[in-house]
């Protein structure tokens, strides 16, 4: 159960409306829109790596409950294939690839659907990867003019 599960339960006991900001598919249609190509490399890469990759969930998630998630997402992006001959270049591509579809693409097309929201205040609940960088989805509501309340963990 994560925080967004978390979140949605408690609108839900107060009978606080809840929606959705995409279909149910939307992640996966964002991964599938990824060149067959890249998302056989993606997986070749995760099956030969011997990194342990429980070790980056707990790292990322160490992390965001911090509030140190950009820096997590470096370390993240340092690790990814360091145990592969694979050029840095060729990584930085895929995972590249991998944040304009399925993070930032989502995150722009989000905007649309929170700005058709109704009431005085709104809670967005998404995953932590959608948060920072410069295609964020903080910083795109900030630029759409949104008064963003940061609440403490």
């Amino acid at each position: 159960r994560g925080l967004d599960d978390r979140i949605e339960a408690l609108a839900q006991r107060a009978r606080i409306p809840i929606g959705s900001l995409e279909p149910s598919a939307a992640g996966l249609q964002a991964l599938a829109a990824q060149p067959l190509r890249d998302q056989a490399r993606i997986l070749e890469y995760d099956l030969t790596s011997e990194m342990n990759f429980d070790d980056q969930v707990v790292t990322m998630s160490e992390a965001y409950f911090d509030e140190r998630l950009a820096e997590g997402l470096l370390i993240q992006d340092w690790t990814m294939y360091a145990d592969l001959d694979v050029p840095r270049p060729e990584v930085r591509r895929l995972l590249d690839g991998f944040q304009e579809r399925l993070i930032d693409a989502r995150n722009r097309a989000w905007l649309p659907v929170i700005e058709r929201t109704g009431g005085a205040v709104l809670v967005v609940a998404v995953g932590g990867a959608h948060l920072p960088g410069e295609a964020g989805l903080l910083n795109l509501l900030a630029g759409q003019g949104w008064v963003l309340e940061r609440a403490g963990f």
